[in-house]
């Protein structure tokens, strides 16, 4: 069932493969997530050796497959950014509508539920994307800068910095150095679960682990964690762009 290689991963041959990150860190429990691609990712204490990780590879195999089937139902469809593609803004979808202008540089704007794109006819697909994503990505700063503002002024702690970055596995962090990371695809999300997910990260200023106390402080600040942490359970994948479906000439 299982190819190890010499390095920190595992090739689990399913169908399709999934290749298993291994990270050993100091830590007293074991997490295990599956991730599109499919990748998947396991925290693991330190002084675990391999074949403690091949046997609870083998023993979860049953509850991956669920997880992979669950990502593939889940999966955002590829697209050509054509008029009419769903864009999802702070939780509400917006459709694109493409205008084509005598100009050079692409131009956004956001009206009603439309996102209207402003470009010249030899536009393609990716850049249509990387315009949408520049624009996207904007906002996410602006808007997470100020509501990292808003509950750091509630909870009573500052962080060091802010920063708005493409995280692969979370949806955000928070440094030893006191700095929170946010992940630009919260933009997508609705307003009241970008709340819990910078709540959850000022919260790690006062307590730097997940115990009572730790949730005890997030709840005091965002009393719908837990439909929070479940909507983006259920629904991390609407918050990617389409990847670009490549139309054959």
């Amino acid at each position: 069932m299982l190819k190890q290689s010499k390095t920190s991963f595992v090739v689990l041959a399913l169908q399709p493969p999934l290749h298993v990150d291994i990270v050993r860190e100091r830590r007293r429990s074991i997490t295990l997530r599956i991730l599109p691609g499919p990748i998947g990712n396991l925290k693991i204490p330190i002084g675990y050796p391999d074949v403690f990780v091949l046997d609870f590879l083998e023993q979860k195999q049953q509850w991956i497959l669920r997880q992979m089937d669950r990502i593939k139902a889940q999966e955002v469809p590829l697209s050509e950014y054509f008029s009419g593609t769903k864009i999802y803004y702070l939780g509400e979808p917006l459709h694109l509508q493409l205008s084509y202008q005598d100009i050079k540089r692409l131009k956004l704007s956001l009206m009603g539920d439309k996102l209207v794109l402003e470009g010249p006819t030899s536009m393609d697909a990716a850049l249509r994307r990387d315009a949408i994503y520049k624009w996207l990505r904007a906002r996410a700063v602006d808007i997470l800068s100020d509501r990292v503002a808003l509950y750091a002024e509630k909870i009573g702690k500052k962080p060091t910095q802010i920063r708005v970055k493409s995280l692969k596995s979370k949806w955000g962090s928070c440094s030893s150095l006191g700095a929170v990371n946010l992940r630009w695809n919260l933009i997508m999300a609705p307003l009241w679960v970008i709340d819990y997910v910078v709540v959850h990260e000022l919260c790690h200023l006062y307590f730097p682990h997940h115990r009572p106390s730790f949730w005890a402080l997030v709840s005091r600040h965002c009393s719908a964690y837990l439909d929070a942490k479940a909507w983006l359970k259920n629904n991390s994948m609407s918050l990617e762009l389409p990847d670009i479906d490549v139309i054959a000439p």
